[in-house]
C-alpha cells in the first residue's frame, strides 16, 4: 500500500511548476519594488538592489491603493446580506425584521474591517499582486 506524500515532498514535486511565476514575480520586483520579491538567494543580511527611478514603484502604489478602495471602500458597504423571500416566508419572519437584522449585521462587518488590521494586509497583498502583474502585461514574449 502506497503511503500518502507529506507535505516537503509536494512542495518539491511542484518545484518545476511554481519556478517561472517565482523568476517572472522577481524581474518584475526588481523593476518596481524589490523588497515584494527579492532574489532567490537573500538573506536578511542581503542589501536589496535599488532600480534608482521611481515610476515603477509609484504605479503599483496607485494600483494597489485604486483596487483596495474599489474593493473595500471606507466607512461604505461593499456587500449585502438578502435571504430569499421564500426561505424567510418558511421562518415565519417579517420582511422589516429580516432587513433590520442583517443591515446590523452588515454594519457590523464593515466596523470590524475598519477597526482591525486588514486594511495594511490587504494592501500589501495587492501590491505584491499589482507588481506581478505589471511585467507579465508588459512582456513581449
Amino acid at each position: 500500500m502506497d503511503l500518502p506524500i507529506n507535505a516537503q515532498e509536494r512542495y518539491a514535486q511542484l518545484e518545476t511548476a511554481r519556478e517561472p511565476f517565482l523568476t517572472r514575480a522577481r524581474d518584475a520586483a526588481a523593476l518596481t519594488l524589490p523588497f515584494v520579491m527579492p532574489d532567490e538567494n537573500f538573506t536578511g543580511t542581503s542589501d536589496i538592489n535599488n532600480p534608482y527611478q521611481s515610476l515603477g514603484a509609484r504605479g503599483v502604489r496607485v494600483l494597489a491603493s485604486k483596487l483596495l478602495m474599489v474593493l473595500f471602500p471606507t466607512n461604505t458597504g461593499f456587500f449585502r446580506y438578502v435571504v430569499d423571500d421564500i426561505v424567510r416566508d418558511q421562518m415565519g419572519q417579517t420582511k422589516g425584521d429580516f432587513e433590520t437584522a442583517l443591515a446590523a449585521r452588515e454594519k457590523a462587518v464593515t466596523q470590524e474591517i475598519e477597526y482591525s488590521l486588514f486594511r495594511p494586509a490587504a494592501y500589501s497583498a495587492l501590491t505584491a499582486l499589482s507588481d506581478h502583474r505589471q511585467l507579465s502585461h508588459s512582456d513581449p514574449a
